[in-house]
């Protein structure tokens, strides 16, 4: 593994870490609500291993965090926000198209309510 790639398993590692303490998991916990092994998470937060985009979204959804922190430690992003289209986007496209409506809609009852 390359020094540039070390160093960023590295801090990656560590971000998740810090994630799932915060989130009040054990590794096992949060393993399984990802759909990983508690050995693969253990050497993601020693930063031994990389992690695909295919497993960093549904870690990052079980830690309540966004992907992007995860990757890059950024927390200018709301993270709600972020959790909520990451949530979208793990959704059959059906389902995602239907949710996507409902919060359509509620932002319009909730724009149409505001004060002028």
């Amino acid at each position: 593994m390359d020094k540039e790639k070390e160093l960023f398993n590295t801090a990656l590692g560590k971000r998740v870490k810090e994630a799932r303490r915060a989130a009040g998991l054990k590794g096992e916990e949060a393993a399984e609500m990802a759909g990983i092994t508690a050995q693969f998470l253990s050497e993601v937060e020693r930063g031994k291993k990389g992690i695909t985009s295919y497993n960093l979204a549904p870690l990052a959804r079980a830690l309540r965090v966004t992907s992007d922190f995860l990757l890059y430690g950024r927390r200018d992003v709301d993270e709600r926000v972020q959790l909520i289209a990451e949530h979208l986007t793990a959704l059959p496209p059906a389902q995602c198209d239907m949710a996507i409506e409902v919060l359509e809609y509620a932002l319009a009852i909730i724009r149409k309510n505001l004060p002028d």
